[in-house]
């Protein structure tokens, strides 16, 4: 079951926007670096409805392990990427127009980690510049990828890292689980959805979060396929 660890009781709730975390439920050091070092900014931001754990479909779970039977992914693969759909899942039951998706790995860009001040200032103008046509901002850094210099939003057909990124309601059109062959893991496929889709990947600069996986603080497999991507041709 995802847990749900914060809600806001703003009476004004209808501007704020739902958080959910992609964790795996045996990082609990991740976690509690989470809860020391993000949640205090998310919440006192309010910015955010709530803050919710997407912790089903760990790479243990029974599903996980038939699906990886007969798919190239890893089972840690395929359990990240049923995460985010779990997460896209969970926002498509609210009315929200936009929802925030973190990996459970991400911290704080160097400048701003030793400021909540300027967390909370760098997120707040980041959310009042997302236009209509922005499906999906992409706000981490995770493959040391950058956007155009001096822009805010720089259009692409790929992806920089899933590890945080800003999805709208329109996404959600794009995502037809029914048709996915658990063979792409989640940064792929939503490069390929938005491509199929005629839609862009928004690069947001400066970027906001760092992965620790990327940056060699945490430990993880999760980066194997882009190694391989010239091996699969994708």
């Amino acid at each position: 079951m995802n847990i749900t660890l914060y809600k806001n009781i703003d009476k004004l709730q209808d501007r704020l926007i739902p958080c959910y975390i992609i964790h795996y439920t045996k990082n609990v050091d991740r976690l509690n670096f989470l809860k020391k070092q993000i949640f205090p900014t998310l919440i006192e931001s309010s910015l955010f409805s709530e803050i919710t754990l997407i912790t089903e479909f760990d790479k243990q779970n029974k599903f996980i392990k038939s699906i990886s039977k007969n798919s190239l992914l890893t089972r840690a693969e395929i359990s990240c990427t049923k995460k985010h759909f779990s997460a896209w899942e969970q926002f498509y039951k609210t009315e929200k127009n936009y929802c925030l998706i973190l990996e459970d790995d991400i911290l704080f860009e160097e400048r701003i980690e030793s400021s909540m001040e300027e967390q909370i200032k760098e997120l707040s103008l980041l959310f009042s510049k997302i236009k209509k046509s922005y499906n999906y901002i992409t706000i981490g850094a995770g493959l040391h990828k950058h956007g155009d210099k001096g822009k805010d939003f720089t259009p692409r057909k790929y992806g920089r890292s899933p590890d945080s990124y800003i999805i709208s309601r329109e996404f959600l059109n794009y995502h037809k689980e029914n048709l996915f062959n658990n063979d792409l893991p989640i940064g792929f496929y939503i490069d390929k959805i938005l491509s199929e889709n005629g839609d862009f990947l928004w690069w947001y600069e400066p970027t906001i979060f760092r992965q620790g996986t990327h940056n060699n603080i945490y430990k993880s497999n999760i980066s194997r396929f882009y190694r391989l991507k010239k091996f699969f041709n994708l």
